[in-house]
């Protein structure tokens, strides 16, 4: 009997070893003909000597997967997945949205809400929030897969999520719920063998961010040029992290008042983002306005106003009206402009910026705060002091805190 129960577990063993090599082996067919199909629509047989575009490929793409891996669901929802994180970091995240919910939805029901495959579709799902400014969306789920994650410490994946996370709080406002998580990402990264370069890189670069949010310059400067160095040392110049990088420094180096020291590593970031990424990226926007706002500091107010706009455009083609992103595009250019000696323009741009700050995140955070402060400079300029008391009395209480 026990010779019979014996050879018919190893039978059960053997039967379902083959089982799932067959399951990874038609998967792996199916990923194939999906990629296969979708490379071909470039070939200029198949084009009919149209130029297809990366975006053209994507959307044709994002309807193959709905359609043509329809009875194969597990590859669909990794392929849906995919797109919508390719789809974020083009900055389309209208389009981007419904492939991660959908590749959500399908993988918690395949594979269970505590999956590690169910947790990458809420990541995605969550960094669309989070770009979008849908913040309460973007914390739930960012915290239901932080759960998830946990669950097994040893994994790459906790380290990205704690980052992007704390990312995430740092641009709320909230720096010292986020700082322990940067810590303890940082942790897992310098003690990982063999080491995760990349990983390390992305956490001193955020972790940097937050340093200089709370004024901390000099270990800010040290962390971020460090991030930089892995960058450089692990892409090449030509590559975006390296650019994010490089404007991430250049930031820093900006609010440290060093000014001669970051206008170059704006303008080296500015012009790989241009090279890297479509025209209108967030990411141009972004370099746009961290250069422009420099610029503006340096008094080189016609050239500041000229990114400064641009970026504003950028932003606004890509981000809801009420982005905190796009608010402080719209500020700076208004400080500008009342710069300029344009007050009918520029004025009314500081005050929208101040109520997007105001409503997103309270009287306390520092942009509301140096919004209200350069609000009341403007009318305490122009001779409006009544006017300029109700902005000055924020400042005052900001800085008694």
């Amino acid at each position: 009997v026990l010779i019979g129960l014996s050879l018919a577990g190893g039978l059960v063993g053997t039967l379902y070893q083959a089982r799932q090599a067959r399951l990874e082996r038609d998967r792996a067919r199916a990923v194939a003909g999906f990629l296969t199909d979708l490379i071909r629509q470039a070939d200029p047989f198949e084009a009919r000597g149209a130029t297809v575009t990366v975006r053209e490929m994507l959307d044709g793409g994002a309807v193959r997967a709905r359609t043509a891996l329809g009875g194969q669901p597990e590859v669909q929802s990794a392929m849906l997945t995919l797109m919508g994180d390719v789809y974020a970091n083009l900055g389309l995240y209208a389009q981007a949205e419904p492939l991660a919910r959908d590749a959500l939805s399908t993988r918690q029901r395949l594979f269970g809400p505590d999956s590690p495959e169910s947790a990458e579709s809420m990541e995605t799902l969550a960094y669309i929030g989070f770009r979008t400014g849908n913040f309460p969306q973007a914390d739930s789920l960012y915290r239901e897969a932080l759960a998830i994650r946990r669950r097994d410490p040893g994994s790459r994946a906790l380290s990205s999520t704690l980052n992007i996370i704390g990312l995430m709080w740092a641009e709320q406002g909230r720096g010292a719920e986020a700082e322990p998580l940067y810590r303890e990402a940082l942790g897992l990264e310098r003690n990982r063998v063999p080491a995760d370069s990349a990983q390390l890189a992305a956490v001193l670069s955020d972790l940097a961010t937050l340093q200089q949010q709370q004024r901390r310059f000099p270990e800010a400067i040290t962390l971020g040029q460090e991030a930089l160095a892995l960058e450089q040392a692990i892409h090449g110049e030509r590559y975006p992290n390296t650019a994010s990088a490089m404007n991430a420094v250049a930031y820093t180096l900006h609010q440290a008042g060093r000014l001669d020291e970051a206008e170059p590593l704006y303008k080296r970031s500015l012009a790989l983002r241009r090279s890297l990424f479509a025209p209108g990226h967030p990411h141009i926007a972004s370099s746009e306005v961290r250069y422009g706002w420099l610029l503006m500091d340096l008094n080189r107010l016609p050239e500041a106003d000229s990114l400064l706009a641009a970026g504003l455009v950028h932003l606004e083609a890509v981000l809801p009206a009420d982005h905190w992103q796009t608010a402080a595009a719209r500020g700076l250019l208004g400080l500008c402009r009342c710069q300029e000696g344009n007050i009918a323009d520029g004025l009314p741009r500081m005050r929208s910026a101040f109520d997007t700050f105001h409503r997103t995140f309270g009287d306390r955070d520092p942009r509301t705060i140096q919004t209200a402060e350069a609000i009341a400079s403007v009318y305490t300029a122009i001779g409006q002091p009544a006017a300029a008391a109700p902005f000055a009395a924020i400042v005052d209480a900001g800085n008694s805190r």
